[in-house]
């Protein structure tokens, strides 16, 4: 990240950094802005949401921290697009901000609990291998062993297995021979999951 931040600094170049898993974050694994690193404050535009950590993507909520002349710009353009966000949503965000650390935390654990699952269970599985552990988000990408691409073992989990998974081609051409499944789910699906990986992935 620091170099980026270097190469930022010497191009003169503004870095747009979304980070909406930021406290979605496992093991030893530590958020670090780039925003947050010297001479990169006027360079960065960071877009938080209260979508991913807060659990409440029906709000349709976030913010963004930036360079002041880049967020007036965004302000004038935001009100003749959609004015604000309702009411409703802009206080339970405000609540969330106060009053909900001790949620995010119990939901970050929970979420923990499923990333163990959902790996072991995976490791398990003909076919698939784990070859990076996910360090924040509520993501597996398992790596596909079998000689299917992206897109034939997405088509065959959700006709076959009934599993709905993201072929990884669909982050970019780096992603193809994966696969995208999330645990945001009870574990009782997780598991349910696995056991049609195990019968299908062969």
């Amino acid at each position: 990240m620091e170099e980026i931040a270097s190469l930022a600094i010497e191009k003169n170049l503004l870095i747009i950094s979304d980070e909406a898993y930021e406290h979605l974050i496992y093991g030893d694994a530590k958020h670090l802005s780039i925003g947050s690193l010297n001479g990169m404050q006027d360079k960065v535009l960071t877009l938080m949401t209260f979508s991913k950590s807060f659990a409440m993507p029906g709000f349709r909520l976030g913010y963004a921290a930036g360079p002041s002349e880049l967020i007036t710009a965004m302000q004038r353009f935001h009100v003749y697009t959609s004015l604000s966000p309702n009411t409703m949503s802009q206080i339970a965000g405000i609540t969330a901000l106060e009053k909900c650390r001790k949620d995010v935390e119990r939901m970050r654990k929970e979420y923990a609990k499923r990333r163990k699952v959902i790996l072991e269970g995976l490791r398990e599985v003909e076919g698939l291998e784990i070859e990076v552990e996910p360090e924040g988000a509520f993501y597996a990408f398992p790596k596909i062993t079998n000689g299917m691409s992206s897109m034939q073992a997405a088509e065959f989990l959700l006709e076959k297995a009934r599993v709905l998974t993201v072929p990884g081609n669909e982050f970019g051409t780096q992603g193809e021979g994966f696969l995208r499944m999330s645990y945001a789910t009870a574990l009782p699906k997780i598991n349910q999951a696995i056991g049609q990986l195990k019968k299908f992935m062969k």
